[in-house]
């Protein structure tokens, strides 16, 4: 049993505070109290004695992901290669069963193929450093997405936010269809509480949409589309900023700046 004193192990604190106002630390042990480190979460008081577990205070994972040019490459979770970055920046957010942030750092990820989010991706965060400093790109085969939500029927994601930087699509390979776009929505399954926010799209012309919600089947709700800068424009006729098809319940669509070079 834990010991209820905590003149040695906690010098500030009473039994009564302690319940969830410490971080996680190798030293909060013991006099018969266990270690909990960054993973396992904090110590927490509970009937009299301790446990490592969680509580609403606990902070969220993040994991970073440095492309080949970063600055600082020694301290990332992931190192990309340069050549099929969406393969490690997937693992970084496969990495995320419990959620969390992926945080992308300065420097440019070259995409071979989509980095997808499934019906087993949930309240993950995808965050660069900014526009400026933060850019994924890559020739990348016709109509095939940087980005795409791929959620099966009768199934649903939530909470996946894409937030602070560039997809630079001016070398994606030139689209045949409608159905295309540098992010897309083409699933069966629904999608809830998507933010997509401070992006900085350069799209590459005919065919090209920047973000496209276009499935018929199934149903989304609380799409949030706000802050962004979506600009190579170069049909009007085929070329859509943002197009959504799929029915949607509550969405915001604000603040978006949209350029067209063909006006």
């Amino acid at each position: 049993t834990a010991t209820t004193s905590t003149a040695s192990i906690f010098p500030y604190a009473s039994t009564t505070a302690i319940s969830s106002s410490y971080a996680s630390s190798t030293a909060y042990y013991g006099a018969g109290l266990q270690a909990c480190n960054a993973t396992t979460g904090k110590l927490v008081w509970s009937n009299g004695s301790f446990t490592c577990g969680t509580d609403s205070s606990s902070k969220s994972t993040v994991v970073t992901v440095a492309a080949v040019n970063s600055l600082n490459t020694a301290g990332a979770d992931y190192v990309a290669d340069g050549v099929a970055d969406e393969a490690t920046i997937q693992a970084a957010i496969d990495s995320l069963t419990n959620g969390g942030i992926v945080q992308l750092l300065d420097g440019t990820f070259t995409f071979s193929t989509s980095t997808v989010f499934t019906n087993l991706h949930n309240n993950i965060t995808l965050i660069g450093q900014g526009a400026s400093s933060t850019v994924i790109t890559g020739p990348i085969a016709n109509s095939v997405p940087y980005i795409r939500f791929n959620i099966p029927a009768n199934s649903t994601s939530t909470g996946i936010t894409l937030k602070n930087f560039t997809i630079d699509g001016t070398n994606h390979v030139t689209s045949t269809s409608f159905a295309s776009g540098l992010i897309m929505d083409l699933s069966n399954g629904a999608l809830s509480n998507i933010t997509i926010e401070n992006l900085y799209i350069k799209a590459k012309g005919t065919y090209d949409n920047a973000i496209n919600f276009s499935s018929d089947v199934g149903r989304n709700e609380n799409v949030r589309i706000v802050n962004n800068r979506i600009e190579n424009l170069t049909d009007a006729l085929t070329y859509y900023a943002i197009e959504i098809r799929k029915k949607t319940d509550y969405l915001w669509i604000e603040g978006n700046y949209i350029n067209s070079y063909n006006d």
